[in-house]
């Protein structure tokens, strides 16, 4: 049923729930399930079989989820590699953020070059899961990628997820972001310096801290926990009392004005 569902764009929605259940109670039949299906001649079928594999899951004797057949999964993921069809590749990296495994790294950042955006995007998220040179260095690239898309995971990767990696070429590339174009990028940049306490950001924030900013804003100033940031942030809160405004982008602020609030 599953195999059908994939066939048609129409079952999307059905297809997935399939999966979720294949994926979250896995068996020992579910590997061999599987593992059949990559062996089939039929792209559908191995597709199906990457797809299971990303992100299988067991229950133990608590009731609470654990990853199940890590090592099985890895092995048809890493093949998986090596196949020409750009849905089983993407999916396969995808598969390896989820089991990340060490042997796959020097394959992954191959990867980086692909023609296809949708692989750059895929190689973005699953290098969160990485912390080796390569790996960062890798990201860097990515982050300056003439896709959108790719440019903002990768950015996010680096300034969100890596945090405790912290050094010249990192801060530079999220520097450069903090003025990109697409305003996911450059707030993802300006949270990952606002986590490294870069000290320049804080003349950008004075600037974007208005009625109209984004929550990326609210988080890097909370992060920065700067004084001087706390009148642009009260001058917000000011000008939109008498608004309806998101409740999530006004928690925020208050965490941020709550951050920088002068002592004593």
């Amino acid at each position: 049923m599953a195999l059908q569902y994939q066939l048609d764009d129409r079952y999307e929605d059905q297809y997935w729930s399939i999966m979720s259940q294949l994926r979250l109670g896995a068996t020992p039949e579910t590997v061999l399930l599987g593992q059949k299906f990559y062996q089939s001649h039929n792209w559908h079928k191995r597709l199906l079989a990457v797809n299971i594999f990303n992100q299988l899951f067991t229950k133990d004797e608590t009731g609470k989820s654990i990853h199940y057949a890590v090592e099985e999964s890895q092995a048809i993921l890493c093949e998986a590699l090596n196949e020409t069809n750009i849905e089983i590749i993407g999916s396969a990296i995808c598969g390896l953020g989820h089991r990340p495994t060490p042997r796959a790294l020097p394959h992954l950042i191959y990867f980086a070059n692909h023609e296809d955006a949708s692989i750059r995007y895929h190689l973005a998220c699953a290098l969160g899961s990485y912390d080796d040179n390569i790996a960062i260095d890798t990201l860097v690239k990515l982050a300056t990628d003439e896709d959108d898309d790719v440019r903002n995971w990768a950015t996010f990767e680096l300034g969100s997820i890596h945090t405790d990696i912290d050094n010249p070429t990192i801060r530079e590339v999220l520097w450069h972001n903090v003025f990109d174009e697409n305003h996911d990028v450059s707030g993802e940049a300006l949270r990952g310096l606002a986590e490294r306490k870069d000290l320049r950001i804080i003349e950008v924030l004075k600037e974007r801290l208005t009625p109209d900013c984004w929550v990326y804003e609210f988080e890097a100033a909370e992060l920065m926990a700067d004084p001087s940031l706390y009148p642009y942030l009260e001058s917000i809160q000011k000008s939109i009392e008498h608004e309806d405004c998101d409740s999530f982008w006004i928690s925020c602020l208050l965490s941020a004005m709550e951050a920088c609030k002068p002592k004593g």
